[in-house]
């Protein structure tokens, strides 16, 4: 897959990176109320699509660094990120 930005030519998983900073803080925005307008499934839908575009992210640096990382991306993903996320919730 081609990256939309220039920027990431090359490094297509960085554009995920950015994406996943992106989404995150809308979760975090959840988390300190910020969205009381939203109804709960709307909410419940960014808690999920972040969940989704960090889960993802490990694919793409998997993708595009051969599997060099591969056991390094899954321990980081299953220890680190995911509980963080569990706990943001």
């Amino acid at each position: 897959m081609d990256s939309l930005y220039a920027e990431f030519k090359g490094k297509d998983y960085l554009e995920q990176w950015e994406r996943v900073q992106r989404w995150y803080k809308k979760l975090l925005f959840v988390k300190h109320g910020y969205y009381k307008n939203l109804e709960h499934k709307d909410l419940l839908g960014i808690v999920y699509i972040s969940y989704l575009n960090i889960h993802h992210l490990k694919d793409w640096v998997k993708y595009y660094n051969s599997g060099e990382y591969e056991d390094k991306v899954d321990t980081l993903t299953k220890q680190k990120v995911l509980c963080h996320l569990c706990r943001t919730c």
